[in-house]
């Protein structure tokens, strides 16, 4: 019953990835806010509605709040991993619901995973993971998600949010000692790259771990920011 709500999508085959590499010695310099480039060539086309964050989306009898469901995404832009799975990032906004729904298809639209998730009644940023019984994302590969609130009661039109992401190689330009940086000169790094999903990924798990720190925060607000969710920035992570 539930895939019937899921949006049929039709993906546009893009062009071949373009990632132009950051400065290799950036890390003895000075690190300022982490921000996002958007890699050259990753355009969604306009068809692509996953790529976009409707301006108000909630379940009916839910009370109308100050940010609707949004992906933490870069809207019309494929997201870029090096990760063979990448957790993804969801804003939900005040609800009755006990759950959401999540599935994750191939390009050819073949479910690869889904999931109901739990939820309490709170707003705030849900971290969905995918579990080591999924398969790793293959390379070069284009996949896109989709979460949903299950509306209670139910209702046949869901809120939805949808992304677009795909697994590339590592750049053959990783400096040689990048295990060796910080996790913000990290983070830079993979932002400069073009590398949404790692830089969200890194970031957010340096965040969450001390909120308090002013670097962490700026460089959290930054990023939303360049991706126009700056207003998300001071969200609390949902834990359940």
């Amino acid at each position: 019953m539930l895939n019937r709500y899921i949006p049929i999508w039709t993906f546009v085959a893009l062009g071949s990835l373009l990632l132009t590499a950051p400065n290799n010695s950036a890390h003895a310099q000075s690190v300022g806010p982490v921000a996002f480039q958007p890699p050259t060539g990753e355009r969604l086309p306009d068809s692509a509605g996953g790529a976009t964050r409707p301006a108000s989306q909630k379940c009916r009898q839910d009370p109308s709040s100050e940010h609707p469901l949004s992906a933490l995404i870069p809207v019309g832009y494929v997201g870029l991993t090096t990760a063979e799975a990448p957790a993804i990032f969801v804003y939900l906004p005040p609800t009755e619901a006990t759950s959401v729904y999540f599935s994750l298809k191939d390009e050819q639209n073949q479910e690869l995973y889904s999931e109901i998730i739990p939820i309490e009644d709170s707003a705030g940023i849900l971290q969905v993971e995918l579990p080591s019984t999924v398969a790793p994302l293959e390379l070069e590969q284009t996949y896109h998600w989709d979460l949903g609130i299950l509306c209670n009661p139910v209702q046949t039109d869901l809120p939805w949010v949808s992304g677009v992401l795909r697994r590339v190689s590592p750049s053959h330009d990783l400096p040689p000692d990048f295990a060796q940086w910080s996790p913000l000169e990290q983070a830079t790094w993979y932002g400069n790259a073009g590398l949404w999903y790692d830089t969200l990924n890194l970031l957010a798990q340096e965040y969450r771990q001390a909120p308090e720190n002013p670097q962490l925060l700026e460089s959290w607000t930054n990023l939303l920011t360049t991706v126009g969710l700056g207003e998300l920035a001071g969200e609390a992570f949902l834990t359940f």
